[in-house]
């Protein structure tokens, strides 16, 4: 049942009057750009082998772990906001589980793609600065993995994710359509800061 058939009159107007920090916004947008910068990135790299394109791939990949721990942690302390505007049950059901899956995969995912990297002996560094020796062999100069079932499983975790965020992110706009252009409500325009 949703908010304003309860009569629930105070509730309706503190969800209409909420407004988000700019600490949320800006964590918000800069994790969501980012991972779908990597998401766009990892695809062209894979697509036409652009192999120059792998120290700039995990750089940015270790900021955006940094940025969503710092999200999770923020998310933590502020708790759940509450929505735009009143929900049914099964809509906050779904809300909740979209933003869940956004935090944990945001997380998991380059988490997955820095544990292939080293342990196939790719190594890390983080804008020339390494962090994680690669494994050349020097008379092929090809990648020795150090942990092939380790890279072997970070891989697949990391395809899964790649798929997974993807769906999530179609899902996650289409709620934003649908509450922006249908619903007419402040869900965009308040995670734009207005």
């Amino acid at each position: 049942m949703c908010l304003l058939q309860r009569g629930d009159y105070n509730t309706a107007v503190e969800i209409m009057n909420y407004k988000l920090s700019k600490l949320t916004i800006f964590m918000h947008w800069i994790v969501g750009f980012g991972m779908i910068g990597m998401l766009l990135l990892g695809w062209y790299m894979t697509t036409f082998e652009a192999h120059s394109l792998y120290p700039l791939h995990k750089s940015v990949g270790l900021l955006v772990i940094c940025f969503s721990c710092m999200r999770i942690l923020w998310r933590l302390k502020e708790g759940w906001f509450p929505p735009a505007t009143p929900m049914e049950g099964y809509e906050k059901l779904a809300s909740k589980t979209v933003h869940y899956a956004l935090l944990i995969i945001t997380l998991l995912f380059p988490i997955s793609g820095m544990l292939m990297s080293a342990a196939s002996g790719h190594g890390i560094a983080f804008f020339g600065h390494v962090l994680v020796s690669s494994n050349i062999d020097s008379a092929t100069h090809k990648a020795i993995a150090i942990n092939h079932s380790l890279a072997e499983i970070g891989k697949e975790i990391h395809r899964f994710l790649m798929w997974a965020l993807a769906m999530i992110f179609l899902i996650h706009i289409s709620a934003v359509i649908k509450h922006h252009f249908f619903s007419k409500d402040d869900t965009l325009n308040r995670m734009l800061g207005k």
